[in-house]
């Protein structure tokens, strides 16, 4: 499953961000793995499948939320054939939630939050029936992160 390829080549990885690394800081019914050799703060997995990942990076060029979700939807539907199937408002950020290429039966789902300095993307992939279920209570989980 690839998570966003083109975002690292605009921003650099910002150590400060620790969630998902202890069942303490996962959403209920979801494990911490591992961080994919650093790749993400935290990465935390579900019996059902569904995968939560947290990165922060730098935004170095200061660019504003539309931007960051133009690139995401840019990346995600012309580059690797993903449909957008809704976007909405979340928590002072924007959240995508699309369906994989090829009608493979899978959701991945951004999160993002832009502030003047860093860029958090809270990505969620799996079956879709799963994702849906749990995502009504990953974004609550969602909301109780500190992004400041």
């Amino acid at each position: 499953m690839r998570m966003l390829a083109f975002l690292p080549l605009l921003l650099a990885a910002c150590p400060s961000w620790t969630p998902l690394r202890q069942t303490a800081q996962c959403p209920e019914g979801y494990v911490p793995i591992d961080r994919a050799r650093g790749e993400f703060d935290g990465r935390a997995i579900s019996a059902g499948g569904v995968v939560i990942a947290i990165r922060t990076r730098k935004n170095e060029q200061e660019a504003s939320t539309e931007f960051w979700t133009q690139v995401i939807t840019k990346e995600l539907t012309e580059l690797q054939g993903y449909t957008v199937r809704s976007s909405k408002e979340l928590h002072g950020g924007r959240a995508i939630l699309f369906s994989a290429p090829q009608e493979r039966m899978t959701s991945y789902y951004v999160a993002l939050f832009v502030k003047s300095t860093f860029v958090i993307t809270v990505e969620i992939a799996g079956p879709q029936a799963e994702v849906e279920r749990d995502l009504p209570r990953l974004e609550a989980y969602i909301g109780t992160l500190k992004l400041s």
